[in-house]
């Protein structure tokens, strides 16, 4: 995970906390990275929030379907 040092340096979450003291913060935290395929959401709507992600590569949309189907 220490790979994404850059990445996660940028995120305010993440601001002040030296690379050599980030390993041992995620291990602390359960952090993990969850790869996910182009078009997987990475959770739906309603789902509790049981975590706090950080997109370290790539885009996320948010989308809302109604119950009609309307987006």
């Amino acid at each position: 995970m220490e790979q994404y040092f850059e990445s996660m340096s940028k995120c305010p979450l993440f601001a002040g906390i030296a690379r050599t003291d980030l390993p041992g913060l995620l291990a602390c935290l359960g952090g993990r990275v969850v790869p996910l395929a182009k078009g997987s959401p990475a959770f739906l709507e309603g789902d509790p929030a049981k975590d706090v992600g950080v997109v370290l590569e790539g885009t996320v949309q948010i989308i809302r379907d109604d119950f009609y189907g309307n987006r």
